[in-house]
């Protein structure tokens, strides 16, 4: 790279331009370039190609193309604490939604007021939404907010980084789980393809059944031919079979047998105890290895873990081949559906949600077996009565 100082001969008029990390110049009245200094932070001006040339000369490694790229933050080198609590954050706080923003608002309120006075109805929606999954979180992860108020507010976006480096990677690993493990859960037909995916969805008799929504009757072929071709759209509010228990549903009542299908405790089980649990529909000792929720000192089961599973299970047995939000052409809106479930759980009847829930705790999860709350695997403590309080204000 020329010193300051350097003189180039670049034979076009003079002019003055900026280029990281340096300025250049052309001295008035003559075709001579002078390179003044490294300064850093100036946009190049568009020039002609005899200028482009002698610039590369002058500066090898600058491209232009690639400074217009819009960079991406970069994850800097991962908590180990964060990180493992961003694995459960998505599989029991929340799946798809904004980190950041949960993050800074729940540092800004006052942490000797009332949770109440930050989860109220008279708060608005978006913010009274971002207080409470603060609020879960801090109960699920007690040294987050003393982690983020000693390395301050500009470092909140590493945390949020990492926290969703650990959500993504545990969705990743779930994913994957399911693929191998639900042909062991019921019976598919023909066989379950985990490979090739254009074979699913409802191009499967099986899948097809399950993903088939509600209201619909999937043992006639114009229902079939018109969900596998899409002339028939199943929408995220179109809730499928799989959702109920024994696939059936009530024609007098929505919510009669919600989300206790058979796939979405297995799905559960795998994740929350272990596959070996699942495949055996939650009969099977624990042993000596202790599962997700025994290492993180959950006891009690949530709706929005159980909508994470039914998200999961969903693609799982459609024919998409990445797991996204959804909203591009192409993509199913998968956060939209997750939305959906919860949604759905907050107008639930309170007797209804209570015995809903009471049901996953008691019936089918045996949450006695895991004992007292365990200390999570890098330092933090279990869930706390902060979760079990918000788990008795989900039952009403």
């Amino acid at each position: 790279m020329p010193e300051a100082g350097a003189v180039l001969d670049l034979g076009v008029q003079p002019t003055l331009i900026h280029l990281p990390p340096l300025i250049l110049r052309y001295r008035r009245g003559t075709r001579n370039l002078q390179v003044l200094s490294d300064v850093l932070g100036h946009r190049m001006t568009p020039l002609g190609n005899h200028l482009n040339l002698a610039l590369c000369a002058a500066h090898t490694k600058f491209s232009p193309q690639k400074a217009a790229k819009k960079q991406k933050p970069s994850v800097p080198d991962p908590s180990p604490e964060i990180m493992e609590k961003g694995r459960m954050y998505g599989r029991y706080i929340d799946m798809f939604g904004l980190i950041k923003p949960v993050l800074e608002h729940g540092m800004v309120c006052d942490p000797d007021a009332a949770d109440e006075l930050y989860t109220s109805d008279s708060y608005p929606l978006r913010e009274n939404r971002r207080a409470k999954i603060f609020d879960r979180l801090v109960a699920f992860a007690p040294r987050i907010e003393e982690l983020l108020s000693d390395v301050g507010a500009s470092k909140i976006i590493t945390a949020a980084l990492q926290l969703d480096k650990g959500r993504r990677g545990a969705r990743s690993t779930n994913v994957n789980g399911f693929k191998a493990s639900i042909s062991e859960w019921r019976v598919f037909t023909p066989p379950f393809n985990k490979v090739h995916r254009h074979h699913m969805g409802f191009r499967h008799e099986t899948c097809g059944q399950l993903l088939c929504p509600s209201s619909l009757d999937w043992s006639k072929a114009e229902i079939q031919r018109g969900l596998a071709d899409e002339t028939i759209k199943a929408l995220p509010e179109d809730f499928p079979r799989f959702l109920y228990h024994n696939e059936e549903v009530s024609d007098t009542d929505l919510f009669e047998g919600f989300l206790k299908g058979d796939l979405l405790v297995r799905g559960y089980l795998h994740v929350m105890r272990g596959p070996s649990v699942a495949l055996s529909g939650g009969t099977e000792d624990l042993g000596s290895r202790k599962g997700n929720a025994a290492l993180h000192g959950i006891t009690t089961t949530n709706i929005r873990s159980i909508a994470y599973i039914a998200v999961l299970i969903r693609f799982t047995l459609s024919s998409q081949t990445t797991l996204t939000i959804g909203g591009s052409p192409g993509k199913w809106p998968y956060g939209r559906f997750y939305r959906e479930i919860v949604d759905m759980c907050e107008l639930m009847p309170v007797v209804q949600r209570r015995a809903l829930l009471l049901w996953w705790d008691e019936a089918r999860l045996h949450w006695g077996l895991l004992g007292p709350a365990d200390e999570g695997p890098a330092g933090g403590a279990g869930i706390g009565t902060r979760l079990e309080r918000d788990h008795k204000r989900e039952l009403g």
